[in-house]
């Protein structure tokens, strides 16, 4: 028969503690903490907070047009959402760290857009009250999208 025996110290406890503790910190670092949060957190959580934003690009938007959806940011971004994310990135969003998650996507009829017509309209995405992304887009057939900084017209 084979036997073993360990002397624990009260040293060899501690190290062990400091050791769970450092896997449990780690593990909450990658998998707990959700989404991270923007460096400048934009406020979205009312329709006059979404307004005043967009307004501050000069976009005048018809409060009454206002459509709420719920939308999935796809865990993998593929050759369409990929150049969405790119336009994002240009404007100081990014929406990886939100990949899976359910955001609310916010759609405005846009009245300013020059020469625009009635298929102009700004789309927000909102994580948490948070504004994290979104758009100014045409919806017809011809259409466009790009940030929300107003474009030259051609």
């Amino acid at each position: 028969m084979i036997s073993f025996t360990a002397r624990i110290t009260k040293r060899k406890i501690l190290v062990f503690i400091f050791v769970l503790l450092a896997i449990a910190a780690i593990l909450l670092a990658l998998f707990g903490q959700g989404p991270a949060e923007a460096e400048n957190p934009v406020d979205g959580s009312t329709a006059g907070a979404r307004i005043a934003f967009l307004s501050s690009f000069g976009w005048n938007c018809d409060p009454d047009s206002e459509s709420e959806k719920d939308t999935v940011i796809p865990s993998v971004f593929d050759d369409v959402y990929q150049p969405y994310n790119d336009i994002q990135l240009a404007q100081g969003f990014d929406l990886s760290p939100y990949k899976g998650q359910t955001a609310k996507l916010y759609s405005y009829h846009i009245l300013n857009y020059p020469n625009g017509g009635d298929y102009i309209y700004a789309s927000l995405l909102v994580f948490d009250g948070v504004i994290i992304g979104g758009d100014i887009h045409s919806t017809a057939l011809d259409g466009f999208m790009h940030g929300f900084q107003a474009v030259d017209p051609q």
